[in-house]
């Protein structure tokens, strides 16, 4: 049963820190940076507000909430101010954690309803395995779906239209949801280069290039190790488990989950079972295919569109560029005036006061 509990807590830990945060945010962060034109930055950074007021929302009911609970303790001197801090930290990844389970569960529910989930039936040979998942949620087998063969007076241009509309709906309807990920992950997450700080406490080399005569299969290992350690440089934690105080208290958390799963009985699976399951709890198939789908048509508009622009009278080229350097500035102050509002919020517990004084 302990070793059980361990392996459960190990696979646990590991699927939470690189999956459950960082995948979305590495969607919406993609998206964000499809383009370099502020053409399109600005126009993401602004439905990105949604998502950011989603982040205001729960940090000031997260501080409400402490601030209530702290009214009670005033005047008990033997309660540090960094214990107190600690706990407020797993408040706030816990409340963040939830709020972003709802957005993407409520995601999935508005897409299965919008796009009939009539997949598993075109997906044949679907046996149940992440892949066999991943494949259902094709774009393209959505919009199949969608199509009703029933309809007998319909003709091949009305497919095709019908078709074209709900694709280019789907696509917008992911760029909003991408747009809200990473207005509410923004400023919640720090970017942890998780190969390099473990790189330089081993001392270990970076991977080198391989020479001019390698052969194929060595230049296919180097691209695999340089894409793993990309991978693992991409990662970002929750700022609030910086705090050693919130990270012990997390990981407690987890163990006894754990442990009481183990004691109950419900922990009968492999360690990669477990994975896919924590995979499956927050939606990250979905996420992935619904993003691989609207980043390939986003970046295809991009190009048609510069490709348009090159043709254009140069006074018209000129506007467009004038257009994208104010878009560009615009998203630099509002990414500014979003750090600073959440630089305030983290402020929090350090200005609290835990001697009852009056001011």
């Amino acid at each position: 049963m302990i070793l059980n509990g361990i392996m459960f807590f190990l696979s646990l830990t590991a699927s939470f820190f690189l999956f459950f945060f960082n995948v979305p945010y590495w969607t919406g962060q993609d998206m964000a940076d499809m383009s370099k034109s502020g053409i399109w930055r600005a126009p993401f950074r602004f439905l990105s507000r949604i998502g950011f007021g989603c982040f205001k929302l729960y940090k000031i009911v997260v501080k409400k909430i402490s601030d209530a609970c702290l009214s009670r303790l005033r005047g008990h001197r033997e309660i540090e101010k960094d214990v107190w801090s600690g706990i407020e930290g797993l408040l706030d990844v816990s409340c963040s954690a939830g709020v972003l389970f709802l957005l993407i569960s409520g995601y999935n529910c508005f897409m299965d309803g919008l796009f009939p989930a009539g997949v598993d039936i075109l997906a044949e040979g679907n046996d149940g395995s992440l892949l066999g998942k991943l494949s259902e949620a094709v774009v393209f087998l959505r919009v199949a779906a969608d199509l009703n063969a029933g309809d007998a007076d319909g003709t091949i241009l009305t497919a095709a239209v019908r078709t074209a509309i709900a694709m280019a709906q789907y696509v917008a309807i992911n760029t909003l949801f991408f747009s809200i990920l990473f207005g509410f992950l923004q400023e919640l997450l720090v970017k942890k280069p998780f190969w390099d700080l473990v790189a330089n406490k081993l001392d270990i080399c970076s991977v080198a290039e391989p020479e001019e005569g390698a052969s194929p299969l060595r230049r296919l290992l180097g691209q695999i190790k340089e894409a793993a350690i990309d991978f693992f440089n991409k990662t970002t934690v929750h700022i609030s488990l910086g705090d050693t105080v919130s990270l012990t208290l997390f990981l407690l958390g987890l163990l006894i989950y754990s442990f009481v799963m183990t004691w109950l009985g419900k922990n009968d699976l492999g360690l990669l079972d477990v994975v896919q399951q924590v995979l499956e709890a927050i939606g990250v198939v979905q996420i992935v295919a619904s993003f691989l789908v609207t980043y390939l048509v986003g970046k295809l508009c991009e190009k048609a569109a510069n490709a348009v622009v090159e043709v254009l009278p140069q006074g018209l080229q000129d506007a467009i560029r004038s257009a994208s350097d104010r878009g560009n500035e615009w998203v630099k102050r509002e990414d500014a005036s979003r750090h600073t509002w959440a630089q305030g919020s983290r402020s929090g517990i350090k200005e609290m006061d835990l001697e009852g004084s009056d001011k």
